[in-house]
């Protein structure tokens, strides 16, 4: 028979009855049993509780889902993380007036007028790569604060997938043939 949960008389299926009981259902009626449903299931062993927290699954026990979803609160994180800056300069002239922007530049000596005292745009930055550091300004730590913004799902419904690879089966359980021998030792099925 496919073990897909039916419900069967202890009557007409006493061997099978008298050696899985009622651990996979009592069928609702005295008199009846049920078979262990695997359809839509993966068969996982029994276990005790252990003393290491892990809980004990009973033989029948049934448990977990095909699906699942939860809610991703809008949220945010802080992080602070204190940096030591060294903030430099030049003694060289200054060649730059106004710096454009995602251009490394240092302050520097500024420039109001050219060799020949004629005024120019008041330059005071200098591009690193023409005028080396030489002054150091200041030194010390600089507390940042860092916000990350929740992007993408947060605050909306999101569906996990949990099943994985997987081939479909029929379990079948044998109903008749040669009653099982038990030992003072073995257990019940």
């Amino acid at each position: 028979m496919l073990c897909a949960g039916q419900v069967l008389t202890v009557a007409q299926y006493e061997m099978l009855a008298s050696v899985i009981g009622i651990s996979y259902g009592a069928g609702g009626s005295q008199g009846q049993f049920q078979l262990p449903n695997l359809a839509t299931r993966i068969p996982i062993g029994q276990r005790p509780s252990s003393s290491s927290g892990v809980p004990g699954l009973a033989l029948g026990a049934t448990g977990g889902q095909s699906g699942g979803s939860f809610t991703l609160p809008v949220h945010s994180h802080a992080i602070s993380y204190p940096l030591t800056p060294n903030i430099t300069a030049t003694s060289a002239q200054a060649t730059i007036a106004s710096p454009t922007s995602g251009t490394p530049v240092m302050l520097a000596t500024p420039v109001a007028v050219d060799s020949d005292g004629i005024p120019l745009s008041f330059d005071i930055y200098a591009s690193p790569s023409d005028a080396p550091p030489d002054i150091l300004l200041s030194s010390g730590d600089v507390p940042i604060g860092i916000t990350i913004e929740a992007a993408g799902n947060a605050g909306s419904t999101v569906t996990l997938p949990t099943q994985g690879p997987y081939i479909a089966l029929n379990y079948i359980i044998c109903f008749n043939g040669r009653y099982p021998q038990f030992s003072s030792t073995e257990g019940e099925a």
